[in-house]
């Protein structure tokens, strides 16, 4: 989905939520997270490997107005701080990022999980909600490191 569909969508969103409330929220991200397991199942259908570095590859591939730092990528963990998020940047200028996290940041967990369910997300940090990076800490618990 492009920068700017998304971005409508979180302008309708907040429309949506001042005129029909908190229910109409809920249903429009359910609606959006549907999409997004949609895509993501294709795209996971066409690996076998469903590693954390062969997710690394689809999730973190370049685009413009998002910058990170890989920290960690290893078949057991991912450590990864993104610096620079264009959603982030726009939605917190229209005073929107509450919803913005809700509807884009919260997919993050189906987008993860649909490529594989045994991956587990910690994201203690988020451009989002003011802090000065996203911090991204995913780990594969069907992949043990070998002691």
């Amino acid at each position: 989905m492009s920068y700017y569909r998304r971005l409508l969508f979180e302008i309708l969103q907040a429309m949506a939520t001042r005129e029909y409330g908190e229910q109409a929220v809920k249903d429009a991200v359910a609606v959006y997270q549907d999409t997004v397991r949609e895509s993501w199942e294709k795209i996971t259908a066409a690996h076998r490997d469903r590693g954390l570095e062969r997710f690394y590859q689809h999730f973190f591939a370049p685009e413009e107005g998002f910058e990170y730092v890989t920290v960690e990528c290893s078949p057991h963990r991912l450590e990864v701080h993104v610096t620079r998020c264009k959603l982030a940047e726009e939605l917190r200028a229209m005073g929107c990022a509450g919803i913005g996290e809700r509807f884009y940041c919260d997919t993050d967990l189906v987008r993860i999980r649909t490529f594989n369910p045994g991956f587990q997300l910690d994201r203690p940090r988020l451009l989002m909600r003011g802090d000065d990076r996203c911090v991204f800490v995913i780990t594969d618990e069907g992949h043990r490191p070998q002691t």
